[in-house]
């Protein structure tokens, strides 16, 4: 953003947020209050996945204990 090269896109939703955190650009155009709220929103979603264990991971990781 800003005009700088994007080298490559975020790979989750915690470094997507955190981008849009420290983007000047984006917080110019939506205003710093959506951007603290929204990003907040979505690092909490991002935390909240993160807490829990799909039934792959069961799957795949509790037969070889």
């Amino acid at each position: 953003a800003n005009g700088e090269e994007l080298v490559s896109l975020p790979e989750t939703l915690r470094e997507a947020a955190n981008c849009m955190k420290e983007d000047n650009w984006v917080e110019s155009v939506l205003g710093k209050n959506f951007v603290d709220i929204y990003t907040t929103a979505k690092l909490q979603e991002w935390n909240e996945y993160m807490s829990k264990i799909s039934d792959w991971e069961i799957e795949k990781y509790l037969n070889r204990v």
